[in-house]
């Protein structure tokens, strides 16, 4: 069975690119980029933006333009505060990082690791997604900042691994629908959707190598078949409808595209990843009750030396951080699991 692969260019910017990457550079506000990340303002990321708007330059422009502004100008939270958060976290950080966020219990997903062809899988149960539960225990802009929070993080791995292998990075989803319903078009769930779906369009383009659609309800498949004719080819290169994921059929290709050993059983693989955040849970509780343990004041023994000695220890106990997996890019490397291809980008 053959491996699915999106509409992607993963080579790196040729001699007419580099040109088009100058242009962009030296017509959008200087501004507007002073100070930023290169996986923010850099050569890659303004690329993702001349091939996702087909080389053509004053789009490639606004669009970028656009995002810079976004990036300084939202209100609901600091993106600059949120990327440096997570810009630096290797994949294993990150994940645990991410499991074991309070969204996991509403929200479950989680980040595999990479398909046969270098892309960055993620696994998203959509169909189980209880967003309207999330804003009212979080807040009606959390969700939205959730997402936003993973995308800084994938932009910043994605460029990461270009750089190193030589080779255009590119993130790939599997969603899965099963237990979807009308409910999750309606109220904070569409709007909360819908916004996300905006700013992966405009803010973090050419980023997505292809979603992998399972367990689509009957409706959906219907919808898309009405609406799939009207795509371009690269727009339908980058969604698959694949059915049940209890197919043989179906999980051949998902075998045949990712991993068995990262691919979750439930999708014929043999991974059992942390969606709903629960061990990662567990884990950080049984941190805590460590450290509260180890804080805890001894009994004095009676003896002066004892309790003098006893106080002196403890003031010499450094204070441990709260969220041990949050390691900045001034702190951590990045753990490439494939072999470098090619020659490092500047």
């Amino acid at each position: 069975m053959a491996e699915i692969r999106g509409f992607v260019e993963e080579d790196p910017p040729s001699k007419v690119e580099e040109r088009l990457i100058n242009a962009v550079v030296r017509d959008v506000v200087a501004s507007q980029s002073e100070g930023l990340p290169r996986d923010v303002a850099g050569d890659l990321r303004i690329l993702r933006y001349l091939r996702g708007r087909l080389h053509i330059h004053e789009e490639a422009c606004d669009l970028f333009g656009r995002t810079l502004e976004w990036r300084e100008q939202e209100e609901r939270f600091d993106v600059s505060l949120i990327h440096s958060r997570m810009a630096g976290m290797t994949p294993e950080h990150f994940q645990r990082h991410f499991a074991a966020s309070k969204f996991r219990q509403h929200l479950p997903a989680a980040l595999l690791g990479r398909s046969h062809r270098g892309s960055v899988v993620m696994l998203f149960k959509y169909g189980q997604w209880d967003v309207e539960s999330a804003v009212r225990d979080f807040g009606p802009h959390s969700v939205l900042e959730a997402e936003v929070e993973r995308l800084e993080w994938t932009m910043w791995y994605l460029d990461e691994l270009t750089r190193k292998e030589g080779r255009m990075r590119y993130m790939m989803g599997i969603i899965d629908l099963e237990h979807a319903g009308a409910h999750q078009l309606r109220g904070h769930t569409r709007r909360v959707m819908m916004e996300a779906g905006r700013l992966l369009a405009f803010a973090y383009v050419d980023s997505l190598e292809v979603i992998l659609c399972v367990n689509a309800p009957w409706i959906f498949s219907a919808i898309w078949a009405t609406a799939s004719p009207l795509l371009t080819a690269r727009q339908k290169a980058k969604f698959h409808l694949l059915g049940s994921s209890r197919s043989e059929t179906v999980r051949k290709v998902l075998r045949a595209t990712i991993p068995p050993e990262i691919l979750p059983r439930d999708y014929g693989g043999t991974a059992e990843p942390d969606l709903w955040g629960t061990k990662a849970r567990q884990e950080m509780e049984a941190r805590k009750r460590k450290r509260q343990h180890s804080s805890a004041p001894k009994e004095a023994s009676g003896s002066s030396f004892g309790v003098t000695a006893c106080c002196f220890r403890r003031s010499l106990e450094a204070p441990i951080a709260e969220d041990e997996d949050v390691i900045l890019a001034s702190q951590a490397s990045v753990d490439v699991e494939l072999p470098t291809h090619g020659a490092k980008l500047s």
